[in-house]
């Protein structure tokens, strides 16, 4: 109520060094981030208050300040928005605009699809399940300067059922697409590739592709830190950080690799500044002064995060 408005928070896994992100959102759903670190999400709109009952995609940058704030005076009483259309649409001088309006509907959680089970046009959407529409959206973004423009939407699924409501997408182990529905009694909806005239199929992983990497010696989970697939090297991730300082070396060491791809290299990465030492603050500052674009950002990113105030060194 301080801020009159929606804001995110970022802080350490344990709820440490909690600090404000961004601010001027209204509801905003749960944020999808994409390979190289850069985070997405929908704001709900508000019904039956013109301008503002459309909901937006946002890209959230670090400092970022979306418009909306709540009425003047006590939100109990007052409890409708800012009343001008301009801090909205981000054209305000201060905010940030949206990459485009979704209409009315709830912010349901995004996801970017960066698997291999669905052909290479589809790698990279973001996904947009909505209960509204009846349907799954899909959004092919483009950088454009230092944010995102949306170059392509299409409907990935969709239903002329009443009762169709998807409300949350996600990939399994197997690769495929999986829509929970929460209409009509209930569903869960897989969907595969099963091939064209003109594309081949493409088989699902085994559902126990993810169990078997979590069970791999160290040095071979470190290896499939390369995985082809974002939520094989997620589940790699969250098991090299749940080792510990044991595997640092040989993450860095992975890191260093000529070898290594540039989401391996991010993975490894975000292993290191979960499990950091000195040798790790050195990699991260280094990294920022001569990597790749989206290494330098996210390794900037990430020094932030884990360097003690006051610390020479990294200054």
């Amino acid at each position: 109520q301080a801020f009159r408005t929606g804001a995110v928070f970022r802080c350490r896994p344990d709820g440490s060094r909690m600090h404000l992100f961004a601010i001027g959102l209204h509801a905003p759903g749960r944020p999808a981030f994409d390979l190289g670190g850069n985070v997405f999400l929908l704001d709900a709109g508000i019904p039956h208050e013109g301008s503002f009952s459309s909901g937006r995609l946002i890209h959230v940058v670090e400092g970022g300040d979306y418009g909306f704030r709540l009425g003047q005076g006590d939100p109990r009483s007052n409890p409708g928005p800012c009343p001008h259309r301009a801090c909205w649409l981000g054209e305000k001088p201060g905010t940030i605009g949206p990459m485009l309006k979704f209409g009315k509907g709830p912010a349901s959680p995004l996801i970017v699809y960066n698997d291999s089970r669905l052909p290479e046009r589809f790698r990279g959407l973001l996904l947009h399940p909505d209960p509204v529409g009846r349907r799954v959206r899909a959004y092919r973004l483009e950088a454009s300067g230092a944010t995102f423009t949306v170059a392509e939407e299409f409907e990935l699924l969709y239903s002329k059922d009443e009762g169709f409501k998807p409300v949350q997408a996600g990939t399994g182990p197997d690769g495929a697409l999986y829509i929970l529905d929460r209409g009509s009694g209930g569903r869960l909806i897989r969907l595969t590739w099963a091939g064209t005239k003109d594309e081949e199929e493409i088989k699902p992983r085994p559902l126990d592709t993810w169990d078997k990497l979590v069970k791999l010696e160290d040095a071979e989970l470190v290896k499939a830190l390369d995985h082809e697939d974002a939520g094989a090297r997620e589940v790699v991730r969250a098991e090299l950080v749940r080792r510990g300082a044991k595997v640092r070396d040989a993450v860095r060491k992975q890191f260093g690799n000529n070898e290594a791809t540039l989401p391996g290299q991010i993975a490894a990465l975000s292993v290191l500044q979960a499990i950091p030492d000195a040798s790790v603050l050195k990699l991260l500052g280094r990294v920022t002064l001569i990597g790749e674009p989206e290494l330098r950002s996210l390794a900037a990113s990430l020094l932030a995060r884990v360097a003690e105030k006051g610390d020479k060194e990294v200054n």
